[in-house]
């Protein structure tokens, strides 16, 4: 059986790939190898790597503070599958779907994939947003679009809005009162679930300290990863 679905996984990798490769201009794509910057390019791979392990570390460490007995490689597994066939879903919401379906199989509470997962999210937008209004200033400055501060704000006061939603026990319970007269109640359990175990990774203050610094850390690579890339085909 195990064999069959590595079988049955191999030939669906296969087919993603010969079908991405069947809409690529392939004539373009050799003329822009062929003037690539090598070493650039080797680096820039490598350093998306080695960010990739920094994302799964930082999902790990989230794991780990709730089920400590999880191997790295089943976290790192689940994160490069939810990658992989990820990439043809329209959003990064489908890849976390796929990242934590896969992983919530590994582990003796299914919901600790999905409230850490969201909550190595809610870091990240935290971390990205503090980012985007460091260079937004400077950036506005150099090139008059002054539109961008706004839109900023108006999008982190969504997300903020949002959060409320998730932590206030007053919000959510009205979500999941609601769920509950539409008959939808293993939902609404569900959702309970899912918030009581995130409200618990919330208040670990040492574990979200380590998120912060490695998703800082993550954030900065993939703007290098971009970086050396453009060099490498001098761009």
């Amino acid at each position: 059986m195990q064999k069959a679905k590595i079988y049955i996984k191999a030939v669906i990798s296969a087919g993603l790939i010969v079908y991405l490769l069947g809409r690529v201009d392939l004539s373009n794509m050799v003329d822009a190898m062929a003037g690539v910057h090598v070493d650039l390019l080797v680096l820039s791979c490598a350093t998306f790597f080695v960010q990739q392990v920094i994302m799964v570390l930082a999902w790990g460490v989230l794991i780990w503070s709730q089920e400590r007995e999880v191997p790295y490689h089943s976290i790192l597994y689940a994160h490069l599958i939810g990658n992989f066939f990820g990439t043809l879903l329209p959003s990064s919401v489908g890849i976390d779907i796929i990242r934590a379906y896969s992983l919530s199989k590994r582990l003796k509470n299914g919901v600790h994939a999905v409230s850490s997962l969201f909550l190595c999210r809610t870091m990240a937008f935290i971390v990205l947003f503090l980012l985007a209004m460091i260079f937004a200033i400077r950036v506005a400055a150099l090139t008059s679009g002054g539109e961008i501060l706004p839109a900023l704000i108006g999008i982190s006061l969504c997300f903020t809005a949002f959060l409320v939603i998730v932590y206030h026990p007053g919000s959510y319970g009205g979500v999941t009162s609601l769920l509950q007269r539409l008959h939808f109640g293993s939902v609404a359990r569900r959702m309970e679930r899912f918030r009581e175990s995130l409200v618990l990774l919330s208040r670990q203050a040492s574990v979200l300290w380590k998120i912060f610094v490695l998703t800082v850390v993550f954030q900065v690579l993939g703007i290098l990863v971009i970086y050396l890339l453009g060099l490498a085909l001098d761009i």
